[in-house]
């Protein structure tokens, strides 16, 4: 589908035109728009861009804390999803505070988009390069109602853009970003291992040393099972 974006028109993954911004805001869970988002990704035809001054683009597994911390945590989230936004606004400060700064764990955030929005929110994270992701992670998290209310496709991707463009990510940067296709297959198929390898079903997801985390993960649950496995008791 060739739709207009930031005002050129280009070649996107396809709108899901009957999805409402509420729904996505309320039903944080994988169903068969992770699929669509993968199939089309497969499909997608790439327009050439011409390169612009911008940030390296980060591509690999994003990390905090010290790789060599006996726990790995990781999150599997939707940049839509109410509910992630819940865990990054109250659980994510206190679990960073007390267990990744204290190298307790090295915590792991995977994109697991449940629509169009959430991968073009996650390649604009990205598009910041390695050392300002989480940065604009969180602004996207703390701002989502802002721009994900909106009325209209166009007004959501504009609404976007403009947290972008407050952590210094351009219109003509987050283009090309968005047209790199190695990078959608890349979040896709993070999203698919998440599924196949953890069996995540819905966001947001939490993994702790290889195993999925069953409980709600609201900061005292998840402290309490850390804790547990680092006094040797899981």
């Amino acid at each position: 589908m060739t739709h207009t974006l930031y005002n050129r028109p280009i070649r996107r993954l396809a709108l899901w035109a009957g999805l409402s911004a509420i729904a996505l805001l309320t039903a944080c869970s994988d169903d068969a728009n992770t699929q669509q988002v993968e199939s089309e990704i497969n499909d997608v035809t790439v327009v050439e861009i011409a390169s612009i001054d911008a940030p390296e683009l980060a591509m690999g597994d994003m990390m905090l804390g010290d790789p060599a911390a006996p726990i790995t945590l990781i999150e599997y989230a939707s940049m839509t999803c109410s509910h992630c936004a819940g865990f990054h606004k109250g659980t994510f400060p206190r679990l960073k505070e007390n267990f990744i700064d204290t190298g307790k764990i090295q915590f792991v955030f995977r994109e697991f988009p449940l629509d169009v929005y959430a991968l073009e929110a996650s390649i604009m994270a990205r598009c910041a390069g390695a050392d300002r992701y989480f940065d604009v992670v969180h602004e996207i998290f703390v701002r989502q109602e802002e721009w994900i209310l909106s009325r209209s496709p166009s007004a959501i991707r504009r609404n976007l853009q403009n947290i972008g463009e407050d952590m210094g990510i351009t219109e003509e940067m987050n283009e090309t970003c968005q047209e790199n296709e190695a990078l959608q297959k890349r979040i896709a198929a993070k999203a698919a291992e998440g599924r196949t390898r953890y069996e995540v079903a819905g966001t947001p997801a939490v993994v702790i040393n290889g195993k999925l985390f069953e409980g709600a993960p609201n900061y005292n649950n998840l402290a309490r099972y850390l804790e547990d496995i680092l006094a040797g008791d899981q």
